[in-house]
C-alpha cells in the first residue's frame, strides 16, 4: 500500500493550500503551516512557526513608542 503524500508534496505537485486543506481535513491554516515547515525542513532552514510549548501571545512592545505630539 502506497503511503499517503505529505502537505509538502502536494504543494509541489501543483496543489494550493485550501486543496491540501480539504484533502487532509484539515484548516487551510493548518496546511500552510505544514507546507511552510515541511519546506524550511527540507532546505535545512529554521521553521517560521516556532513552537514552544510555554509560549503566549506578547501584542505590542511595551514602553514609550514615539508618536507625533508625544513630549
Amino acid at each position: 500500500m502506497a503511503r499517503p503524500l505529505s502537505a509538502l508534496e502536494l504543494f509541489r505537485a501543483g496543489n494550493d493550500t485550501m486543496q491540501i486543506a480539504s484533502r487532509l481535513s484539515i484548516s487551510e491554516e493548518e496546511a500552510l503551516a505544514m507546507v511552510s515547515q515541511a519546506r524550511s525542513a527540507a532546505l535545512r532552514l529554521p521553521s517560521p512557526y516556532p513552537i514552544h510549548p510555554d509560549a503566549k501571545p506578547t501584542g505590542w512592545p511595551k514602553g514609550k513608542v514615539a508618536y507625533a505630539g508625544r513630549l
